[in-house]
């Protein structure tokens, strides 16, 4: 389906180690697939195995698909895996099937599943048999825009050193710039263009977890801009070549347009001035604070990603199901603006994390809770549908975290107010719920705000 060549293709499969058996299983459906047995590679387990989030978890070993760029071999041992260039990974299947325990030990799963990554721009790659990503034609119009920008800027500029190499070509027009000057384009390319799709999911460039990750993205691009003399803000032109080529598959992108080019201009600005008073202070602190800042979200990520809610109580599920509804009324106040960044749900509180760039006011914290006790007080029933993630999108589902979702998703229907992707678990009726209080509304970064909240039982008495 892809036109690629099968005789290019190599596979590689766990070896086995004192923990787990070889993956006999995946080297019998690649011989049935037609891949020869002298293109199965058994790499260990630091080469063929998915770890578990944390140090306990779901686990398994995979297999990873490589193509052959006709490149020579690069020293002894050239194989599938090694980092010399002739073998580029395009693919990868993850079989989950062991959980490791706290005491060190791997026990199979009862319900295992494969989860399959595909790489897009490395398959495109081989392809349109370009000679590196930024080729293809996924990122030119991108780099073509960079390119032109910089010398609209920069001219002719006689005084270049260096080997020139051909940065950007096509039919319409050819551009020379130096290796260093390549090099900055692509890497302004790709921060910006991973910057747009972050910020078009409603994260804004902030100091705390996936805030701080963005800001980190757009900081690099304007260094690298800096260094190639752009104008003070070209994020935005930057964005909208993403926008352009991007669009027409992801147009949330275009319909957030507005939204994503006034975040990158300000941050940009932001930037700027302290770029101009001190960039060579800020380089030096950079590395440490950022590997710092990498540890922390690192001991964080363990706990958040470690698997759904903390239980499946009456308690959890009920405050869950607020959860829906408080996702809801905050855009029926604030605006549709707003995107969830992050939540957790313990039997004892609720936490909702969401984007909106200033602090709510008391008034606007009491609409809202008077929203949710409005959907409560309906008795609204929840109901659940299958469908494709593509079918819940159409439908007007909410869903925030693309990544985690499979093609084929539980769409949770909360009466006729709260429609959105989840894997459940929710009440029947929101009459049973309780009324909901919250506890406390804040800033916790950059654009982010948190809202703590509960259930109270009623009297009905009363």
């Amino acid at each position: 389906m892809l036109g690629l060549e099968q005789e290019r293709i190599s596979v590689t499969v766990f070896a086995s180690d004192e923990d787990a058996p070889r993956d006999d299983e995946a080297v019998q459906v690649w011989l049935e697939l037609g891949i020869p047995q002298e293109r199965i590679y058994y790499l260990p387990k630091e080469d063929n195995w998915w770890p578990p989030v944390g140090k306990t978890g779901p686990c398994g070993p995979d297999s990873e698909l490589f193509y052959d760029t006709g490149r020579p071999k690069h020293g002894h041992g050239c194989r599938p895996g090694c980092s010399c260039g002739k073998y580029i990974e395009i693919g990868n299947n993850v079989f989950m099937q062991y959980i490791k325990t706290a005491e060190g030990t791997y026990v199979p799963l009862k319900q295992r599943n494969i989860d399959v990554g595909i790489g897009l721009e490395r398959t495109l790659y081989v392809h349109q048999r370009t000679d590196d990503v930024f080729s293809t034609d996924l990122f030119m119009p991108i780099v073509h825009r960079m390119n032109e920008l910089h010398l609209s800027y920069n001219g002719s500029n006689p005084g270049r050193q260096g080997n020139e190499t051909t940065l950007a070509s096509s039919k319409e027009h050819t551009v020379l710039s130096t290796e260093r000057e390549q090099r900055l384009i692509r890497i302004i390319t790709d921060h910006v263009r991973a910057a747009t799709f972050i910020i078009a999911d409603g994260v804004i460039p902030g100091n705390v977890e996936q805030g701080y990750i963005c800001r980190r993205l757009i900081r690099r691009a304007i260094r690298c801009g800096h260094e190639l003399n752009m104008p003070q803000t070209f994020l935005a032109e930057a964005a909208q070549a993403v926008i352009d080529r991007c669009s027409s598959f992801y147009p949330f992108l275009e319909e957030r347009q507005l939204f994503i080019l006034n975040e990158l201009t300000r941050e940009e600005e932001r930037f700027g001035k302290t770029l101009s008073r001190g960039l060579r202070e800020f380089q030096k602190q950079e590395e440490r604070l950022f590997k710092e800042h990498q540890e922390r979200s690192c001991r964080a990520n363990v706990k958040r990603f470690a698997g759904g809610l903390a239980d499946h109580s009456e308690r959890t599920t009920q405050l869950h199901t607020a959860t829906h509804l408080l996702q809801q009324a905050p855009r029926d106040v604030l605006g549709t603006h707003l995107h969830q960044v992050g939540s957790n749900i313990t039997p004892e509180r609720l936490r909702f994390d969401f984007s909106h760039p200033k602090k709510l006011t008391s008034e606007e914290i009491q609409r809202v809770e008077e929203i949710v006790n409005r959907q409560i007080s309906r008795d609204l029933q929840t109901t659940m549908d299958v469908m494709p993630l593509q079918q819940a999108f159409v439908q007007g589902a909410l869903a925030f975290f693309g990544g985690r979702y499979g093609d084929v998703v539980k769409v949770y229907k909360i009466g006729d107010y709260s429609m959105e992707v989840c894997d459940g678990p929710h009440v029947q009726h929101t009459g049973e719920m309780g009324r909901f209080h919250i506890i406390k509304a804040e800033t916790i970064g950059q654009g982010v705000q948190r809202i703590r909240a509960d259930l109270v039982e009623t009297d009905e008495s009363s």
